[in-house]
């Protein structure tokens, strides 16, 4: 799921001409250099990744079972063991929300077990079966067993919080997921600028930290600091996520101000210039890693990473085609390619 809704979607050039050889983490999208007779073997590996995708969404159980692994609007057919027919009807806007809605409908009543994965990022799921809640375990299929029939609905409310994740390596860089989707820094929705920000899930207050070394302090310190400092200043809680923990960070969607980015949202970072005054919560704008860098330019960056912490003004790699193709050359769609896409298309 992670890797069709950002590796894959991401590799994908808007109108779909196109693919890209690999997807980057940082830089510019770069389309797949022709190897020969203008063609591309990931032109055609790109959209075998997409026609596989319904194989894997909804599958059948060793013993059985119909399993839904993909939250997808639309619907699916199974033979149940009773040899009669099951048609599954999905109704989501997943993974922009977290609401999936699915209508059971056998041909009659028959006694089988439906299991839906629950990701391993879902904490805090809600599984209703006829508005009865049913308990589920992240990362881990539900599996519900029962005599269904024609009508009956599944409601499944999956966990979109944003949470913070740590670099595998465990260098000091994070960043930002929203369930299986990567939020991702692009030129387009953040500017760089000379501004250092730190994204952090739960910043401390400084009442709650330096309480004991005010109070050792000459009185006239205390209030002079007390004074200079007033509600604003803040400590680092917690740098990095432990090993197996969540951290979280609230996100508020927001309209993009182009039209060729599918979700964007408000991820609060923040900044300290000082080691007691001015500090702030700066709101930056992060979208979702397909629609990232989908200008596909050399103009159009984007960023994944977040080295904590972060100087703004060297946010973006530029230039870096140049170590991402072998040739001299910047990789470009071919011609036959760009002319149908310029030819005025007739009314249908």
């Amino acid at each position: 799921e992670v890797s069709l809704y950002n590796a894959l979607l991401g590799a994908m050039m808007p109108a779909g001409e196109w693919w890209s050889y690999d997807s980057p983490l940082t830089g510019e999208r770069l389309p797949s250099r022709q190897q020969g007779a203008q063609l591309s073997c990931c032109v055609s590996s790109g959209p075998r990744g997409l026609l596989i995708t319904p194989e894997w969404a909804v599958m059948s159980g060793g013993a059985g079972e119909v399993v839904i692994n993909l939250y997808a609007p639309g619907t699916a057919s199974a033979k149940l063991p009773n040899g009669r027919n099951l048609m599954l009807v999905q109704e989501t806007a997943y993974p922009r929300t977290g609401l999936v809605t699915l209508t059971v409908q056998p041909d009659e009543p028959s006694l089988f077990t439906l299991k839906l994965r629950i990701p391993g990022w879902s904490r805090q799921t809600a599984l209703k079966v006829n508005d009865e809640p049913l308990k589920c375990q992240p990362g881990a299929y539900a599996s519900i067993k029962r005599k269904w029939k024609a009508g009956d609905t599944i409601t499944l409310e999956l966990d979109l919080r944003g949470r913070i994740i740590r670099a595998p390596s465990r260098a000091p860089q994070q960043a930002v997921m929203r369930g299986p989707i990567a939020l991702v820094f692009d030129n387009r929705l953040t500017m760089a600028e000379d501004t250092t920000v730190w994204l952090l899930a739960q910043p401390l207050k400084y009442d709650d930290v330096l309480s004991d070394y005010l109070c050792a302090e000459p009185l006239a310190n205390t209030n002079l600091i007390k004074a200079q400092i007033g509600k604003g200043y803040a400590l680092q809680n917690q740098n990095f996520p432990k090993a197996g923990e969540h951290a979280y960070v609230e996100l508020q969607p927001v309209a993009s101000k182009t039209g060729d980015i599918w979700m964007a949202f408000e991820v609060p970072f923040f900044v300290r210039p000082s080691h007691f005054v001015g500090h702030r919560t700066k709101s930056l704008v992060m979208c979702d890693y397909a629609s990232a860098g989908n200008g596909w330019s050399q103009t159009n960056l984007y960023r994944v990473w977040a080295p904590q912490p972060m100087f703004m003004g060297n946010m973006y790699a530029t230039n870096t085609w140049k170590v991402m193709t072998a040739g001299g050359k910047r990789p470009t769609v071919p011609e036959y390619i760009q002319e149908v896409l310029n030819k005025p298309q007739s009314p249908r």
